[in-house]
């Protein structure tokens, strides 16, 4: 205490956790054997602090040359363990051997690991293949409740109450709605909650968006003419737009009342102090702009989603990050920035950790969503979001390139790519998104839903697309 205090002090200050590191004895030396080179002691050390912030980082290295039985000592820390120092020896020298080389016994430690590590629950929509998680347990979860928004807060707030003390937790509550509005749309009930039809003098307003904007991309019309099922509003009038945007805005209150119930639970337990929680979604929906319903078209009110962070401590909150977040991949590597563990390999994207916890840090780089009108005719797209222009290019039709300036026409109604003034952007805007194809392999379909061949997916034809006049 007395040499590391002041340094653990410093850290807490700057929201930074400090581990203390398990010692050995080195062979054949006449030493004592050294403090905190047996778990009771790293045990008794770290729960002095009494914060979560002090804990162990586990050297395999040292255990195995301190001949301790390694997993024995990671159940005896559990929670404690927030680092680990992973590396192989011989058991006489500390070597650095990659793990497998030398005589720790992985085989009987890695289980250990899993069975300390956090205990992963999920509630409501899985989509994956199956709708619900497929078994009780799946994937590494506790499956507490399947699809349905129905019940999804209530099995939540149980198992914050029931979880195991002794370990981190992460929680998923996975909600559909406001995916309904697709059922209200074609005039059908809406499974997960009300959205009854309203005075129209109750109804929101059109959106200052709501006219397809001059040079739109014109296929955006066709898939839009293919599909009733998916885009039954064609005939629409404005009037049953505003009743469209009324039923979208009572199932977003919907689905925000049943998170509530879980903050609530939050808040009673004081979770807020060493829980990270994340608000987000999968996609948007037009919701009545350029006249678009549905998500696959790559208009902001699609494809600016939700993200909101919310830190141990409510650092930072009411803040706005610039940053831009690819949330589709950059999710996972996320969440295992904040669990201090590594993203599994083949996994692109990049944690946003850094941005959340250092909001005053200006945007960057540029971000990609690819998109593909599956369930009509195909058509592929794709959006480039710099900090201040938006980029978006599709494979076929008329004006199927656009550039928007982010910051004066968020609405994306004066289309910058058929100006020559902007010429400069629009090259380099190309050159992001070649860059990309380039660096991103395409997905393999291997079958639509409708039976039919799928569409090609090569990127050496994506390429072909980019305009090079």
């Amino acid at each position: 205490h007395e040499y590391y205090d002041s340094y653990i002090e410093l850290g807490m200050k700057y929201q930074v956790g400090s581990a203390y590191e398990n010692m050995f004895t080195p062979y054949n030396r006449s030493v004592v054997v050294r403090y905190c080179q047996h778990p009771d002691e790293l045990a008794e050390l770290v729960d002095s602090y009494g914060s979560q912030k002090v804990g162990v980082c586990w050297d395999f290295g040292h255990a195995n040359e301190a001949k301790l039985d390694q997993p024995w000592s990671l159940r005896r820390l559990g929670k404690r363990i927030k680092n680990l120092h992973i590396n192989d020896n011989s058991g006489t020298r500390d070597e650095h051997l990659l793990p497998f080389l030398g005589t720790v016994d992985w085989f009987s430690v890695i289980p250990v690991l899993a069975e300390i590590g956090y205990d992963c629950a999920y509630a409501g929509k899985w989509h994956v293949n199956t709708i619900s998680l497929p078994g009780k347990e799946a994937f590494g979860f506790h499956n507490i409740k399947g699809n349905g928004d129905a019940g999804i807060a209530e099995a939540c707030i149980d198992y914050l109450r029931n979880r195991p003390d002794d370990r981190p937790f992460f929680l998923v509550a996975s909600y559909t709605n406001p995916h309904n509005i697709c059922e209200f749309a074609r005039g059908q009930n809406t499974p997960h909650a009300k959205a009854e039809p309203a005075g129209i003098g109750d109804c929101p307003n059109l959106p200052a968006n709501f006219a397809v904007a001059p040079y739109d991309a014109d296929i955006l019309r066709y898939e839009k003419s293919l599909n009733y099922s998916l885009y039954p509003t064609a005939s629409y009038t404005p009037d049953d737009w505003r009743q469209y945007r009324n039923a979208y805005f009572r199932l977003v209150e919907a689905v925000d009342a049943e998170i509530g119930k879980i903050l609530d639970e939050i808040d009673s337990q004081d979770l807020w102090r060493n829980t990270v929680v994340i608000f987000t979604s999968d996609h948007g929906d037009g919701a009545g702009a350029h006249q678009w319903n549905q998500k696959t078209a790559l208009y902001e009110e699609v494809v600016n989603v939700p993200m909101i962070v919310c830190l141990p401590g409510k650092r930072n909150a009411g803040t706005v990050s610039e940053a831009l977040v690819s949330n589709g991949v950059d999710f996972m590597p996320s969440v295992c920035d904040w669990a201090c563990t590594g993203v599994p390999a083949g996994r692109s994207g990049r944690s946003f950790r850094s941005a959340a916890e250092n909001v005053e840090r200006p945007a960057e780089g540029y971000i990609v969503v690819e998109t593909n009108f599956l369930q009509t005719s195909g058509s592929f797209g794709w959006m480039v979001r710099s900090p201040k222009y938006k980029y978006v290019l599709y494979d076929k039709g008329k004006n199927r390139e656009q550039l928007f300036d982010m910051e004066t026409d968020r609405g994306e109604m004066r289309n910058l790519a058929v100006e020559k003034k902007y010429r400069d952007v629009l090259l380099e805007h190309r050159e992001m998104l070649r860059e990309w194809l380039e660096t991103h392999p395409a997905t393999t379909l291997k079958k639509r839903p409708d039976g039919l061949n799928p569409p090609v997916t090569d990127r050496a034809r994506h390429l072909r697309l980019i305009p090079e006049y």
